[in-house]
């Protein structure tokens, strides 16, 4: 996951955006991960409005440095969400009780980022088979020099 997070981080850079991932496993068979363009931001402006949205809600994360394995901060099977940046530590915390579903996308979609609150529900982001189909071969085409599984 790590190469593929690098690859879209510079490809991403390359077009001057800044890269926002994050993952989840809560309530879910399967954790989740997201990879967002977002206008190119200072790190810690970026992580400051996941801190600031996360004390609103009560939850407290934890700086994690890049090279820190995941099972170090928590047993495996157990529900967490961590924020990936460009460069410089993650942020983890572990969920305890209530999490909404939709943090990463609420904190991405808000003013201070995105201003797209009509996208913080994915299924509100659907496009035409056509739409979509157009977008997936342009993206294959311009993501192509940053490709690393064409050398496999």
């Amino acid at each position: 996951m790590k190469r593929f997070r690098d690859s879209l981080k510079r490809y991403y850079n390359s077009k001057d955006q800044s890269c926002i991932s994050f993952e989840r496993n809560f309530k879910s068979q399967h954790l989740q991960i997201q990879v967002v363009p977002v206008p190119k931001t200072p790190e810690a402006a970026l992580r400051q409005v996941f801190i600031d949205h996360g004390k609103s809600l009560g939850l407290e994360f934890t700086e994690m440095d890049r090279a820190t394995p995941l099972t170090d901060m928590v047993p495996v099977g157990a529900p967490y969400f961590v924020a990936h940046f460009d460069e410089g530590p993650q942020l983890f915390v572990r969920i305890r009780g209530r999490f909404p579903l939709q943090f990463g996308r609420e904190v991405l979609c808000s003013p201070l980022l995105l201003a797209a609150p009509q996208r913080v529900d994915w299924r509100e982001c659907s496009l035409s088979k056509e739409a979509e189909t157009e977008m997936a071969a342009k993206m294959r085409t311009n993501f192509e020099p940053f490709d690393f599984t064409d050398d496999l």
